[in-house]
């Protein structure tokens, strides 16, 4: 059905016409109803010209089809979370930023290293230790670390290592690499592609990096420490952390994403939040 009818039911109902003085024009949008009429309609179709009080407005089959049929009884009530609630998740959410921000830039100074100094990480068991960072800054170039000796560089690392700290490293293994690098550059100084100022801007591209890092590193531990303060205003028994497999930061980010327990009927609805 896609107008108005008449009384009478046809299987092929044609256009209905009638004046246009009969139906005011500010009931068409109200209606939602498209009308036809000329007035060559209405002198082959007198018969269908009817007065406005007769007309019956009908809505499609097609629109009713689409009307939403809600039963009110099992509508859920609107959670709204309180704003210590909302205050985790907006932390969380910067946090993570600042983690993909430091998984790259920790990605971008391993592809340097491994491309212009091979094997010299692989020594260290942690290279982003105390240790680790303090030879990027200071030790990268290979010609300078064989030139100042191993026992320089033992004292170093020893030097660095942080207190109270287990930093395993084998000053060994890691002078024995930078002579194989050395050896390597060596070999290539003729051709004048490779000299001290390379080096210098290669370690001042990863200080760079670095002091990035620890900016980035010191803002997430302060963020860290803030939704540690709000999970313990809200979850004072911290029960969530002893659930297996649940640590420090899981438990903070479920009780945000979670909220109110009591908001869901039965375990299976808990179970299929999402």
């Amino acid at each position: 059905m896609t107008g108005v009818q008449s009384g009478r039911r046809d299987s092929n109902p044609r256009p209905l016409a009638w004046k246009a003085r009969t139906l005011p024009t500010e009931l068409l949008p109200q209606t939602g109803l498209h009308v036809d009429f000329t007035p060559r309609q209405m002198q082959k179709q007198p018969e269908d010209n009817l007065l406005l009080e007769s007309l019956v407005f009908t809505t499609s089959l097609e629109s009713l089809a689409k009307m939403p049929f809600v039963d009110i009884e099992r509508l859920n009530d609107v959670y709204l979370p309180s704003a210590k609630i909302n205050a985790i998740l907006r932390l969380a959410r910067q946090r993570q930023r600042l983690e993909s921000d430091i998984a790259g830039r920790k990605k971008r100074i391993l592809g340097i290293i491994d491309g212009y100094l091979p094997g010299v990480r692989q020594p260290f068991s942690n290279l982003w230790s105390s240790q680790g960072r303090e030879f990027l800054r200071t030790h990268l170039n290979p010609l300078d670390v064989v030139r100042d000796g191993e026992k320089s560089l033992h004292q170093f690392l020893a030097k660095v290592r942080a207190r109270g700290k287990r930093e395993t490293i084998e000053s060994h293994w890691l002078y024995q690499a930078c002579q194989k690098v050395a050896t390597v550059y060596e070999m290539s100084g003729s051709s004048g592609a490779v000299n001290d100022d390379f080096f210098t801007d290669l370690q001042d591209e990863i200080g760079r990096e670095l002091r990035l890092m620890e900016i980035e590193e010191a803002e997430s531990e302060d963020i860290a420490q803030r939704i540690e303060i709000l999970y313990r205003e809200l979850h004072p028994s911290d029960n969530l952390r002893t659930i297996p497999g649940v640590g420090e930061l899981t438990a903070s980010v479920f009780l945000a994403v979670v909220g109110d327990p009591m908001r869901f009927r039965s375990q299976s609805a808990f179970a299929n939040y999402h």
